[in-house]
């Protein structure tokens, strides 16, 4: 991305769009106050999404993501009357929600994404691709232009209707087997004494994916849904010796008010509860 914004920045591009190497991802920077603004997987995601359903026929359609991605896609097809499926991480679980969807209800598979910069749009490729992102998100922009807005016009519009969303992710690292150890004793003991309240906030649901709740395959996870949208999600990872937290807050935008306004609230927001989720850890 460093290579190709120079190059935007020289040529005065419209949008910048880059796969990487082996083309199943997509990263998106977008003109922002004289420079660029890199997007995150969870705003390309939502904006691929809010663009496909609005263009393509209103039938029975369904759109995807993951468990650790943003809850925004979830409350934009719900305002859309668009059906919603959440899978683990991964686009095989994705994919086979996709094919069961349609198989089940004779509906259309419209989107699915991952906040990690994967997305797979509609049925011919079943996994994430960056090339038809690529091609969807060049339409998209040329849309909006169109109807004399910015892809930022567009996010802004998406966040006034159903509240913006912020996320953080933090990771801790611990080595060896003593390090893994005490990342399944935090897991554990998460699950044995779970906190009705972080920052405040009332714990509403837990949901232990590692019990098959949710509906999901059994996984090492844990979800905590809190009062107007919050949420706090812990998993160790996969591949590395780390323990991860995924914290989001909902910010309803007022009348009136300023989206940079609504941003400070909602980081504001989002440092208190990761403050106080990380002091229990």
């Amino acid at each position: 991305m460093d290579r190709v914004l120079e190059l935007a920045r020289r040529a005065n591009a419209d949008v910048v769009l880059a796969n990487d190497p082996d083309a199943d991802r997509l990263c998106v920077a977008v003109p922002d106050d004289g420079d660029y603004r890199l997007l995150t997987g969870d705003q390309v995601g939502a904006l691929l999404a809010d663009y496909l359903l609005e263009v393509t026929p209103k039938d029975k359609r369904m759109v995807a993501t993951t468990v650790v991605s943003s809850q925004l896609l979830g409350y934009l097809a719900k305002q859309t009357g668009a059906d919603y499926r959440e899978t683990l991480t991964g686009f095989k679980w994705i994919g086979n929600a996709a094919m069961d969807y349609e198989r089940e209800t004779g509906g259309r598979f419209v989107l699915g994404y991952e906040e990690a910069l994967g997305y797979s749009v509609g049925p011919l490729v079943r996994d994430k691709d960056g090339v038809s992102a690529c091609l969807i998100f060049a339409e998209l922009v040329a849309w909006n232009r169109a109807r004399g807005k910015t892809v930022l016009d567009h996010l802004d519009d998406i966040y006034r209707r159903v509240g913006l969303f912020v996320t953080e992710q933090v990771s801790i690292t611990k080595p060896g087997a003593e390090g893994l150890a005490e990342i399944r004793a935090a897991m554990t003991r998460f699950r044995g004494k779970a906190p009705r309240e972080v920052a405040g906030h009332a714990v509403e649901q837990i949901q232990d994916l590692s019990r098959g709740e949710g509906g999901l395959p059994p996984s090492d996870v844990l979800v905590f849904r809190l009062v107007g949208g919050r949420r706090i999600i812990m998993r160790p990872s996969g591949t590395e010796p780390k323990l991860k937290s995924y914290y989001e807050v909902r910010v309803p935008v007022a009348s009136g008010e300023s989206i940079a306004d609504a941003r400070v609230r909602g980081l504001a927001e989002l440092a208190a509860l990761r403050d106080a989720h990380q002091a229990m850890i």
